[in-house]
């Protein structure tokens, strides 16, 4: 299995910083890249017209002779060469790591595309939204306008509600005062129905009796009929009587005269006649 290095566009480099001894690629420029931990993009490995290898201040010539740019300390070189044993184990497992970094960078590689025209996506977005936050920016004016309006309202409805309140109040003492008259009202509701109990009574005595006194009407109505007859014919009776006293008087006038009686006779006679006169009289209004 062939062993890889990070690697991908120039462009992309920077963007990253290696870890000291990391190996970078730039699959477009062919240039190699080693890192130390602190450089974005790692250090530029260089190589010299003379064949040299170049990276920062160290320079690798053929046939192997290193120079690192400065001056070595043999005070140092023990701690160094312990360092570069420790840095050998760092290495394998970089170029171990390097396989799955690889991957990694592919797959980065390939959302780069994706992510180049989701990029493209929000910059047209970004004009639409920039437009939006205008029309945004001119609401917010209106909107603090309206809110400016909903706080004067907001001051006179709490002043209504004070009013509500207060009529709430009243209103209450008057539905109080209703209940009362309302209780009182159903006690005289409950007397009316009593009463017309009664009543309907009363009603049906009365309309009894109404039709008593209507048959004592038809009576009366009928007896009328019969007693006018018998007034008429009393009426005439009466006549042969005042005719019959009148004739009586002429016969006793004499003998009650001779008697002494005459004055007494005659009065009496007078109150007779009167009262027989009276009663014709009574008799013809009687007959209509």
């Amino acid at each position: 299995m062939a062993l890889q290095i990070r690697r991908g566009l120039a462009a992309n480099r920077t963007s990253i910083t290696p870890a000291a001894g990391e190996i970078i690629f730039t699959t477009d420029t062919n240039q190699i890249y080693i890192g130390d931990g602190s450089t974005p993009g790692g250090n530029p490995v260089a190589l010299t017209a003379s064949g040299n290898i170049t990276v920062g201040n160290l320079t690798i010539s053929s046939p192997g002779v290193i120079d690192l740019g400065g001056n070595i300390l043999t005070s140092g070189l023990v701690g160094t060469l312990a360092n570069l044993t420790s840095a050998g184990g760092d290495i394998i497992s970089l170029f171990a790591n390097a396989a799955s970094q690889a991957t990694t960078l592919d797959t980065l590689t390939a959302n780069a595309a994706t992510q180049s025209v989701e990029l493209v996506t929000l910059t047209a977005n970004a004009a639409t939204q920039s437009v939006e936050l205008v029309t945004l920016t001119a609401n917010a004016a209106t909107q603090a306008t309206t809110l400016s309006t909903l706080t004067a309202n907001a001051a006179s409805q709490a002043n209504d509600l004070n009013t509500l309140y207060s009529n709430a109040s009243a209103q209450a003492d008057s539905l109080t005062i209703l209940n009362s008259i309302a209780s009182s009202h159903i006690a005289n509701l409950a007397a009316l129905t009593n009463n017309a109990a009664a009543q309907a009574t009363s009603i049906d005595i009365i309309n009894a009796n109404v039709t008593a006194a209507n048959l004592e009407i038809t009576n009366l109505i009928s007896n009328a009929a019969t007693q006018a007859t018998s007034l008429l014919t009393l009426d005439a009776n009466v006549g042969v009587l005042t005719t019959d006293l009148a004739s009586l008087d002429a016969n006793v006038g004499a003998e009650l005269y001779t008697m002494g009686n005459y004055q007494n006779w005659t009065s009496n006679v007078t109150t007779i006649s009167s009262a027989l006169d009276q009663l014709a009289e009574r008799i013809k209004n009687l007959g209509g």
